[in-house]
């Protein structure tokens, strides 16, 4: 797939929206190739931290599903100081994210909304350390208080038919493994939805 990505960009004539599309196919296929080797087992993550744009970041997951939203008519409200930034792995935190967008996507009825925050913040456990939380919200269906207990759990899922059951236990574990923790609520009936929440140490 990475060589015929390589062959669409290179060839002429190709519409500049299109090589951004391609370019943007490669970065992801990069992504997901190492996210499958860490979950294996076989590979650890060498890539050194450095100060990314939240903002940017953010964008660039919420493109990705772009189609998805549009299929199924969710609305998403992106909430971030375009220069509020972190100092963090950037594909460790891109996965992340995207795995919680993607959640969110399958529990939102149609014409549902996404809104997603990044902001300063303090951890919940020390208040003098300082960091960045990043909140998820839908107004989907919501969990039960059984599948409250084990989202963490790996490999269990409610999506017997396309779920692995492992998005939100690799979730937890990238955002722990920079240090950071995660929370979440989630209610069903009236006013139904879920809401995660990551906290991260600026440093």
């Amino acid at each position: 797939m990475t060589n015929f990505i390589y062959l669409a960009k290179t060839s002429a004539g190709v519409p500049e929206e299109v090589s951004r599309y391609l370019e943007v196919a490669d970065q992801e296929l990069a992504r997901v190739a190492q996210i499958a080797q860490q979950t294996l087992g076989f590979y650890r993550d060498h890539s050194k931290q450095r100060w990314i744009n939240v903002a940017d970041l953010m964008g660039e997951v919420v493109s990705i599903y772009q189609r998805k939203l549009r299929y199924r008519q969710v609305e998403v409200r992106l909430s971030v100081d375009k220069a509020l930034s972190l100092y963090t792995r950037q594909g460790e935190l891109k996965q992340a994210l995207s795995n919680l967008i993607a959640n969110a996507i399958d529990a939102s009825r149609e014409g549902g909304t996404l809104w997603l925050r990044a902001q300063k913040s303090r951890s919940w456990g020390n208040a003098a350390e300082p960091g960045v939380r990043l909140t998820l919200a839908d107004n989907g269906s919501g969990m039960t208080p059984e599948v409250q207990r084990q989202i963490f759990v790996p490999f269990f899922t409610t999506k017997a038919d396309v779920g692995t059951g492992i998005g939100l236990w690799m979730t937890k574990s990238l955002i722990e493994k920079q240090g950071g923790t995660m929370r979440f609520r989630s209610r069903q009936g009236e006013n139904a939805g879920t809401v995660m929440s990551c906290f991260l140490p600026l440093i």
